[in-house]
């Protein structure tokens, strides 16, 4: 609510007197000031008066020997609290007269004024949700913009950019030589990212002001991938340079990148590797390492740790049994699961946990003399006569004793 000093009074003819104009460069929002045509002199009647129509409000203001001038109507508006600014201009709709800087001017008698505030429109655009024009001035700062739009529509825009650079908050619209319609400013873009080898398809919000290198991380970090060196973007078929920008590249909304990572290495490494060097130097099989051998196994992300597995096997000749397991960072990575589902990274090393294999003793039977090997709790037979006596074989090795 606006309040005045002097008595305000809605009246339909005041209403009846708002009109709309468009100048250059845009439209005007306008405050009519009507005069009464009775011919009496200001100086002498209190009589004489002008009504200022304000966003629907309309104020009565008696002219007198403190409002006369075009300066006087503005202080009197100012105090009246209407937000006045440098875009605001008094004009005489007859002539298309203005009045912003001639304060001194006197307010003549039998004429409709006009209070126009010169103002255009903005499309701001945030993803695919929100297009909106927002009416603005040239001298609404960056931060005002984003305060309307909050204010109007609830969305909070974190920044604003237009052919490629981020607006400053404390700039106006006159600073980057947005005054007229016709301009777009863009918050966020929306763009589907799809990985064919993968199956996955995923929409990130992006700026037009960041580097593809900036995408590509809002996009794994958003699917919970790792990076890897190799990995390519492509737009229409057509590889993109990550140190571009998106404005550069023209990624607009509903735009879909393409994201490819190729093959890459993971390094096996397995403690029972080293009594087999010697077979994989003469077979050609790189095998390095510092205190262990690995063995490594190229990879895509769309396969999983049993394709690892059985590549594995096949280049070593060493099958993987039931319970043996690939562990990573000792974490236990799952058969089935694929690759970019537990983040394996390039030249991830992968640890083979095998299951310990229990060593069998060997007895002499006491019925027959047949060697019968025993592992722990295999039922004691003998396996030529079945009896059940077995004895301990004498041990070769030299034992000392202490004895008292």
């Amino acid at each position: 609510h606006i309040s005045s000093p002097t008595p305000a009074t809605s009246t339909s003819e005041a209403a009846a007197g708002a009109t709309n104009s468009y100048g250059v460069g845009g439209g005007f929002t306008e405050t009519v000031l009507d005069e009464r045509d009775d011919g009496e002199d200001v100086e002498e009647s209190g009589d004489n008066w002008i009504d200022v129509d304000y966003e629907a409000q309309t104020f009565h203001v008696v002219l007198t020997e403190q409002i006369r001038t075009f300066g006087d109507i503005k202080q009197h508006l100012l105090a009246s609290n209407v937000a006045l600014t440098s875009t605001h201009y008094i004009v005489d709709p007859n002539s298309e007269q203005e009045w912003q800087d001639d304060d001194d001017a006197l307010i003549a008698n039998h004429k409709q004024l006009v209070i126009r505030w010169h103002c255009f429109f903005v499309k701001i655009v945030d993803g695919m949700d929100f297009r909106e024009d927002v009416r603005v001035s040239e001298d609404f700062t960056i931060a005002k913009i984003k305060e309307t739009v909050e204010s109007e529509w609830n969305v909070r825009l974190e920044q604003l950019s237009k052919d490629g650079y981020e607006l400053e908050n404390d700039k106006t619209l006159r600073e980057y030589n947005i005054t007229d319609n016709g301009h777009s400013l863009i918050s966020r873009i929306c763009c589907t990212v799809i990985d064919e080898e993968c199956s996955l398809s995923t929409d990130i919000l992006i700026c037009e002001f960041w580097s593809l290198r900036d995408v590509l991380d809002t996009y794994l970090s958003s699917s919970r991938r790792e990076r890897h060196d190799h990995a390519v973007l492509f737009l229409n078929d057509r590889s993109l340079d990550l140190s571009s920008t998106v404005h550069d590249e023209q990624i607009e909304n509903q735009v879909v990148l393409k994201y490819v990572v190729g093959s890459y290495k993971v390094l096996v490494y397995d403690s029972e590797l080293t009594a087999q060097s010697a077979y994989l130097q003469g077979t050609g099989i790189n095998a390095s390492g510092n205190d262990q051998q690995c063995i490594e196994v190229q990879v895509t992300d769309g396969q999983s740790i049993a394709d690892i597995q059985a590549e594995y096997a096949r280049i070593t000749r060493k099958p993987f049994m039931a319970n043996d397991k690939l562990l990573s960072n000792e974490r236990v990575l799952e058969e089935n699961v694929p690759l970019f589902k537990l983040r394996i990274k390039d030249n991830e090393a992968l640890i083979i946990e095998r299951e310990q294999q229990q060593k069998a003793a060997e007895y002499i039977c006491a019925e027959c003399g047949a060697i019968v090997s025993l592992r722990p709790f295999d039922a004691v037979q003998c396996r030529e006569c079945f009896m059940n006596v077995v004895y301990k074989k004498r041990t070769t090795r030299v034992c000392q004793y202490n004895c008292r």
